[in-house]
């Protein structure tokens, strides 16, 4: 098995816990696996030209898998589920748009979380509402998102190899559920700040002012700014 984006947070837990899995670089050639999962995007994938370039990374990747009979799974995200308004959830949407068009499977997760080991997107969340002078409590039903735990993340791909054959090219990681911005603020909080909590009428007005503010900071909470149903009913 081979793994891209292995020194990252998804591909780094998945390789410590499999034997036969050889890390990947960037441009590396997959060789003899009989699968390649791929958990790599780009850092600076504001740059356009950057972007570009990974596209035409994951479009060589698919091919080479394809005409090697290589399975194929790109680390999906619940946040590119429509409708998505950030630059990080439409760019994976357009990932895996190609990867299903390409002989590829697409397998989902939320945002991964282990509260005593946070790692990922979890981690740098935290560490932002750390460094916040005041926490703000949005109404529960608003800013909702998909979570998926770390175990329930390193279960599923660590099974994917033993799965006789999957009729979808799209799922999800079993166990994902829906939670919101309130319950992860609960989650890292500390006693010395001062909180907020605000009702759902002032929730509304800051989603939609998330929505309307062109900011790279704030590009990891226009995702979750929009209401949506989430409806995923191939789990894994």
């Amino acid at each position: 098995m081979g793994i891209y984006g292995s020194s990252g947070y998804l591909g780094s837990k998945i390789l410590s816990v499999t034997h036969d899995a050889i890390p990947l670089a960037r441009e590396a050639i997959p060789g003899n696996s009989k699968f390649i999962f791929d958990f790599s995007f780009p850092n600076h994938n504001f740059k356009a030209h950057i972007f570009s370039e990974y596209i035409t990374l994951i479009k060589r990747r698919l091919d080479f898998c394809s005409l090697n009979n290589i399975k194929y799974f790109y680390a999906g995200s619940t946040s590119s589920y429509p409708p998505s308004l950030s630059k990080y959830s439409k760019q994976k949407m357009e990932i895996e748009t190609l990867v299903k068009s390409n002989k590829g499977i697409v397998i989902r997760q939320g945002l991964v979380i282990n509260e005593s080991e946070p790692g990922g997107r979890y981690k740098d969340l935290s560490s932002k509402i750390r460094n916040l002078p005041m926490l703000i409590y949005p109404d529960p039903s608003t800013f909702r998102l998909m979570v998926t735990t770390e175990r329930d993340f390193i279960t599923t791909w660590r099974n994917l190899p033993n799965l006789e054959e999957l009729n979808k090219n799209d799922l999800i990681v079993k166990n994902s559920y829906e939670s919101s911005l309130f319950d992860i603020l609960k989650s890292v909080e500390t006693d010395e700040k001062f909180s907020l909590y605000i009702g759902i009428k002032l929730s509304l007005i800051f989603q939609s002012i998330i929505r309307h503010l062109p900011l790279k900071s704030l590009d990891s909470l226009r995702s979750i700014s929009i209401q949506k149903e989430y409806i995923f009913d191939d789990a894994i």
